[in-house]
């Protein structure tokens, strides 16, 4: 088991806030994807993501998940419960994106 440290952010008026970080036990970044954190579900009622990237490395991981506030013209993921979520992650593409504005 590894561990890594996952961050949110969310973007407020174009800057990033850090929103919170925690630690969660896993083998691989796969294991986080298909199992995501509870802290990762409490987000959604408010916000949605829109990027995130992991730093693997041999002694420290780390998860950056950047997440935008809800509002008609950005919410993609409609509403979506924790068992619908995984199907939308595995084939999200960053053009579902290209009509989103601010």
């Amino acid at each position: 088991m590894r561990n890594f440290k996952i961050i949110f952010y969310k973007s407020e008026l174009g800057e990033l806030v850090k929103v919170k970080e925690f630690f969660r036990e896993a083998e691989a970044i796969q294991d986080l994807v298909s199992d995501p954190p509870d802290e990762f579900f409490d987000m959604l009622g408010s916000f949605f993501p829109v990027h995130g990237w992991a730093e693997i490395e041999k002694e420290a991981s780390t998860v950056f998940v950047i997440f935008a506030p809800r509002n008609k013209k950005l919410d993609v993921l409609g509403d979506v419960d924790e068992n619908e979520f995984q199907v939308w992650l595995e084939n999200v593409q960053p053009s579902d994106f290209k009509d989103a504005k601010g």
